[in-house]
């Protein structure tokens, strides 16, 4: 029988809050999509959510779960686990979890990050954007100019103040680079609208980077496991030396 759609089913927002879309994704892989494509820190919860109930209840076949902003990507072995049985086991997952929506508390930190503002790495990173991709960009010669010139606001310092003062919730990880936390501004006024490099490979590793309203981090270890609210420490610092130690703390940090 041919398949005309990759979504198995469907259950209704009436009856578990949000809608909730399984999507099957190759032989191996089934998506768990929930509510509108929205950045919402309650759907993000639900999907956490889901991904702590399936580490405390396993079933037979499931090798791994990867969590997105507002999904949860299933992967399974279809020799031991068919589509069928996993929708039984999520279904079964939902019904315990719509009960206690209101009570749901996910494990949690607040990571403190330096950030240094224009320095030797950022000005090499500008200076190799100029010469091999696109000298007359609008973000050149300075990101932080850029920043405040689109924003509308008075200085430099604005910009670095909007920074300082905001704290990041960490909803995702891979937007940008692969492990890479992608974290939003929990107060609206805080969040400034960019734009990133295209392409984006001048970018060093260990740094934030802006981009439309939303603060990846780059780094080339760890992989948090908790929602963590990023506060920037506003400190003008040199940049992390190259040592694989001092990234694997900072990466660390994190878990």
């Amino acid at each position: 029988m041919p398949v005309d759609s990759p979504i198995l089913k469907r259950l209704p927002a009436e009856q578990f809050g949000d809608e909730i879309v399984y999507r099957a994704a190759g032989d191996h892989f089934l998506l768990v999509e929930y509510g509108e494509q929205m950045l919402d820190i309650r759907l993000r919860f639900r999907a956490h959510a889901l991904m702590q109930w399936l580490q405390q209840n396993p079933v037979a076949g499931l090798r791994e779960l990867t969590p997105g902003i507002r999904s949860l990507q299933v992967h399974f072995d279809s020799q031991q686990l068919s589509h069928s049985a996993l929708l039984e086991h999520l279904f079964k997952a939902e019904q315990a979890l719509s009960e206690r929506l209101n009570e749901l508390a996910v494990p949690s930190r607040i990571v403190h990050i330096p950030l240094s503002w224009d320095d030797e790495a950022c000005q090499l990173a500008i200076e190799k954007y100029t010469q091999s991709v696109r000298k007359n960009a609008p973000w050149c010669p300075s990101n932080l100019e850029f920043i405040r010139r689109i924003n509308g606001l008075d200085s430099i310092d604005d910009v670095k103040k909007v920074l300082f003062e905001a704290s990041y919730l960490v909803m995702g990880l891979g937007d940008v680079y692969l492990g890479a936390p992608v974290a939003t501004p929990t107060d609206p006024r805080h969040r400034l609208v960019t734009t990133k490099y295209n392409p984006a490979r001048h970018l060093d590793r260990r740094k934030l980077g802006r981009y439309r309203r939303l603060l990846p981090l780059r780094l080339r270890h760890g992989r948090p496991r908790r929602l963590s609210v990023c506060r920037p420490h506003p400190a003008d610092v040199e940049p992390l030396p190259p040592d694989p130690r001092v990234q694997q703390a900072v990466a660390t940090a994190l878990l």
